[in-house]
C-alpha cells in the first residue's frame, strides 16, 4: 500500500478509516515499518512547505499588523496614486511645453523663491540634497513626529518642503553655532501619499506621510500649521508631476522627429 500525499493532505481524510485499512493490507511488521517511514517523509515534506510558506509571507503578515488601524484611508491614497499615474494618457505636447516653461519662469525668480543654498548653513549633512539642478526649497517649518500607535512623542524635526521631495531633519541639542539641524531622510513627492488624520481626544493636529510600505505620523502646532503643509504637499506634489510628465513628453516627441515609425 503506497503512501500518497494528497490523500493525507485532504479535508476528507478519516484517520480511523485510514489505519483500519493499512491493518488489513499489511501483512507483516516490515511493511508496518516501511509505510510509516513513508507517512515521515510525507509529514516532514509538508511541514518544510509550510515553513517556507510562513517564511515568504513574513514581511507581509508583519506590515499588515503595524498599519491594520489606518489600513482603509491609506488603502484609498494607494489607489488614488495609482489613478494619477494612469491618468495621463493623451497626447499632451504643446501643454507639457508650456507647463515647463511656467514651471522654469517661476523657479528662476530668485527673489520668490528660497534659495536651497541657505540649507548647508544650517542642516548638517544635507549637501547631496542641495547639489540637484533645479531644486528649490518652497517651505520650513517645525513638526512633532509622533508613535503610530501610542501617540507618543518620538523626536521633534525640522521638515524641508522642497519642489520635488520632503526634507526631514533632526534637532542638534545644545549646539553653539548656525548649524541646528541634522539631515535624517528624503522622500521624493513621487512615491509620497499625504493623509489627513481627523482630530479626536488623544490626537489633534496630525497628518500622515505615507512611502508604502512605510508610514510617519507628524503633528503640527496648530490647525493652522497643520492646514498648510497639507495644501503645500499636495499642490507641490502635482506641480512636479505635472512637470515631470510635461518633460517625458517633450523627450518622447523629440525622439518621434528624430526617428519617425
Amino acid at each position: 500500500m503506497e503512501v500518497e500525499e494528497d490523500k493525507l493532505t485532504s479535508e476528507s481524510f478519516d484517520v480511523h478509516t485510514y489505519i483500519r485499512d493499512v491493518a488489513r493490507e499489511m501483512d507483516s511488521s516490515m511493511e508496518l515499518k516501511r509505510h510509516k517511514r513513508a507517512i515521515q517523509e510525507v509529514a516532514e515534506h509538508t511541514a518544510q512547505k509550510l515553513k517556507q510558506n510562513v517564511y515568504q509571507n513574513y514581511a507581509l503578515f508583519i506590515n499588515t499588523s503595524k498599519e491594520i488601524s489606518s489600513l482603509e484611508a491609506e488603502m484609498y491614497q494607494l489607489s488614488h496614486m495609482l489613478n494619477e499615474h494612469e491618468s495621463l494618457t493623451r497626447d499632451l505636447s504643446n501643454v507639457a511645453l508650456s507647463a515647463v516653461e511656467a514651471e522654469i519662469g517661476d523657479a528662476g525668480t530668485e527673489a520668490e523663491k528660497h534659495s536651497i543654498a541657505s540649507l548647508l548653513e544650517t542642516v548638517e549633512g544635507c549637501s547631496s540634497v542641495t547639489e540637484v539642478p533645479g531644486r528649490f526649497l518652497i517651505y520650513s517649518s517645525a513638526l512633532t513626529e509622533l508613535h503610530q500607535e501610542t501617540h507618543e512623542e518620538v523626536q521633534l524635526v525640522q521638515a524641508f518642503l522642497l519642489n520635488d521631495s520632503l526634507m526631514v531633519s533632526s534637532h542638534i541639542r545644545r549646539r553653539k553655532g548656525p548649524v541646528r539641524y541634522k539631515f535624517q531622510a528624503l522622500y521624493e513627492l513621487d512615491n509620497m501619499a499625504i493623509v489627513e488624520v481627523k482630530d479626536s481626544d488623544a490626537l489633534r493636529n496630525a497628518f500622515k506621510i505615507l512611502m508604502f510600505p512605510d508610514s510617519h505620523l507628524y503633528q503640527a502646532e496648530n490647525p493652522g500649521l497643520k492646514q498648510t503643509w497639507i495644501e503645500l504637499l499636495e499642490d507641490t506634489k502635482q506641480k512636479h508631476k505635472v512637470s515631470r510628465d510635461a518633460l517625458k513628453r517633450e523627450v518622447s516627441c523629440g525622439q518621434q522627429l528624430i526617428n519617425p515609425t
